[in-house]
């Protein structure tokens, strides 16, 4: 077998990549195997997958691309990029408690355990993780991103909780080796909690986070 020159091999390459119909290659044949129905049925059967895989791949960059992509393709960009899928000790959990307490139950009845709620015992923690919400998945990818690449001053600080609320907040570096940030309006939990999650900062910073 007579092997190709090098910038033959390549043009081959090249000029192959462009054919994205079957037709570009049955009509390659010979005219002594034109026309012959079984042999353009086998090149039809082994090149069809072929030709639908390279499409399907042709796709992804399109589908993975952060202006476009949605769904499960964001969220598979959030995993490459280190961003978080939970929000750690937002979601109070449903313990006796009192008026006051978010999530809290009344006492409960012997006859009718559906009602009521046990009591919290020491250590076990009286909130649990709450997944990112579907319209805040892309600015946390984003906020991560940046994040990546910071140098963790109060600049970033405050483009990162830019991106995650446009609530107004006073960020403070009080020289202590701590970060106060506080909202000047009321937010949820999770607000609270997403921006302790991705607020950059050196080792060793301490971090507040308070709403009004």
């Amino acid at each position: 077998m007579r092997l190709l020159p090098a910038y033959q091999k390549t043009s081959v390459l090249v000029w192959v990549n462009c054919m994205d119909d079957i037709l570009d290659y049955t009509r390659l044949l010979t005219s002594y195997h034109r026309g012959k129905p079984k042999l353009t049925a086998s090149i039809e059967a082994v090149l069809t997958p072929l030709l639908q895989c390279r499409a399907v791949l042709q796709q992804m960059p399109g589908k993975f691309d952060l202006s476009t992509a949605t769904g499960d393709q964001l969220k598979t960009i959030a995993k490459w990029v280190g961003a978080p899928a939970s929000i750690p000790n937002v979601t109070p959990l449903p313990f006796f408690g009192f008026a006051d307490q978010e999530a809290a139950l009344t006492f409960g009845e012997t006859d009718n355990p559906e009602i009521g709620g046990f009591w919290r015992e020491s250590g076990v923690s009286s909130y649990a993780a709450a997944d990112i919400p579907d319209e805040l998945v892309l600015p946390v990818i984003q906020a991560q991103i940046y994040r990546n690449r910071c140098d963790c001053i109060l600049n970033d600080g405050y483009y990162i909780v830019q991106l995650l609320t446009a609530t107004p907040v006073k960020i403070t570096d009080t020289q202590t080796m701590a970060i106060k940030v506080q909202f000047q309006a009321s937010v949820s939990n999770l607000t609270l909690g997403l921006v302790r999650l991705m607020y950059p900062r050196p080792m060793g910073v301490t971090l507040t986070v308070t709403g009004n």
